[in-house]
């Protein structure tokens, strides 16, 4: 764990020789440029979070391969486009709440870009204000009847 640890600079290239990594989190910090390609041989990584840096681009298209993520935090960068599925929904434990994966980006409105961030396998969308919500109808929301939580501040 190396968040909130003042890092900077670039992911390296040669992220993707730590083949072993379980959990990587480098949150909070300020981290810029580009999620390295190489961040997809990380195929026993089961937590993120790259949340809160000021990492730029797409996510990479091997992204996609890194099906033991229980753990995504994206949130608070400038990652823009599509991220690619990890095939969540054929996941044996998809609906069992207790063991529903967290996959939190920065796919809300407003959006700091023309188009918001396209994730269909987020579980929580975050927007340009810092505000975050479910992408699924909570209890609280059915409980209550509000549509979704923005109403929640009216």
């Amino acid at each position: 764990y190396l968040r909130n640890n003042g890092l900077s600079g670039k992911l390296s290239n040669a992220i993707g020789n730590l083949s072993m990594l379980m959990v990587l989190d480098l949150s909070d910090n300020d981290i810029k440029g580009v999620v390295p390609p190489e961040i997809g041989n990380l195929t026993n990584l089961y937590r993120l979070r790259l949340s809160h840096n000021e990492l730029t681009g797409t996510m990479p298209t091997n992204f996609a391969s890194l099906r033991n993520l229980q753990l995504i935090h994206l949130q608070g960068n400038r990652i823009r486009g599509s991220i690619p599925t990890l095939g969540w929904a054929e996941n044996e434990y998809a609906n069992i709440p207790e063991h529903r994966s967290s996959f939190i980006g920065d796919c809300g409105n407003p959006s700091d870009f023309e188009e918001s961030l396209n994730c269909t396998e987020c579980t929580m969308c975050c927007n340009a204000n810092g505000d975050c919500y479910p992408q699924e109808e909570t209890i609280v929301q059915k409980s209550l009847g509000l549509k979704d939580y923005s109403e929640f501040s009216m």
